[in-house]
């Protein structure tokens, strides 16, 4: 049975709701409820606990954090809606360098598109609002450029596919997974995938298939052609994450009962799991 080769004790001070690599470099980026944001080092058994550089608290906790491809900017969602951006290119210190205020219950998880031009922020009513990474040469503002209305309630996670065809994924917490062509922003795929509220969503790295992950226990895959169930996988709690691996065979799944699983797609089978 696998075993955890890192812990990092009391990264924060209270619950952490976002994590991401940052780079190639093994570099890690937490986001808590306490509303810090901590760049880590890669873990290792001799070496967790000290972190690179913290942004300072804000008075409410991060939902949602990525990077950049090339590691240099970190972009934070906060409860308030607020999305903030941090300079990462002095690996000591973690700089805010803008922000972007929606309006209040317009932005809750975000993703960038594979080529870091685009935000993506899922919303309370159930929108997802698009940012161009680009500053505007007027104010330095980046700038809302357009929004797509998914017909459900608040959307809980975005993601963008890394194939030819561009493709936007979005889970709510009315357990609809939506897919969207983004060449012509047209809904191509309307799932009532799960019971309960579908947490997390992402494609496949050739973005053939959907997996989504809920709180009825299951993590369900999708084809992105014909919309059409895959499979569906049972946890023994709810299952919180999904993120599919670059082998294209398997996917691991964080669960509330503190425990990760990792299955295999074709065998249709529970490979192991590390608690």
């Amino acid at each position: 049975m696998p075993r955890a080769v890192a812990k990092i004790e009391n990264a924060h001070s209270d619950s952490v709701w976002a994590a991401s690599w940052c780079g190639g470099d093994g570099r890690l980026l937490t986001g808590s409820l306490d509303g810090s944001l901590k760049l880590w080092n890669k873990p290792t058994a001799s070496e967790a606990g000290k972190p690179l550089c913290a942004s300072p608290k804000q008075r409410v906790g991060i939902t949602s954090v990525v990077a950049t491809s090339d590691g240099t900017m970190a972009v934070a969602c906060y409860q308030d809606s607020t999305i903030r951006f941090f300079n990462l290119q002095d690996p000591s210190t973690m700089v805010e360098e803008s922000v972007i205020d929606p309006g209040l219950q317009e932005a809750w998880s975000i993703c960038l598109s594979p080529v870091d031009d685009v935000i993506a922020a899922g919303s309370h009513d159930g929108k997802v609002n698009f940012f161009s990474m680009e500053r505007s040469a007027e104010d330095g503002n980046r700038r809302l450029i357009m929004a797509l209305e998914t017909g459900n309630k608040l959307v809980m996670s975005t993601a963008f596919s890394k194939g030819e065809d561009a493709k936007l994924a979005t889970s709510s917490v009315d357990g609809f997974v939506n897919i969207f062509d983004m060449s012509t922003q047209q809904l191509v795929h309307k799932v009532e995938a799960h019971a309960m509220s579908a947490r997390s969503v992402c494609f496949s790295p050739d973005g053939k298939l959907v997996y989504s992950a809920s709180d009825d226990r299951h993590v369900n895959v999708f084809d992105t052609v014909s919309g059409a169930s895959v499979g569906t996988f049972s946890h023994a709690g709810m299952a919180l994450c999904v993120d599919a691996s670059p082998d294209h065979r398997h996917f691991v799944v964080g669960g509330s009962d503190h425990s990760v699983f990792l299955w295999d797609l074709g065998m249709q089978r529970l490979i192991t799991h590390n608690i």
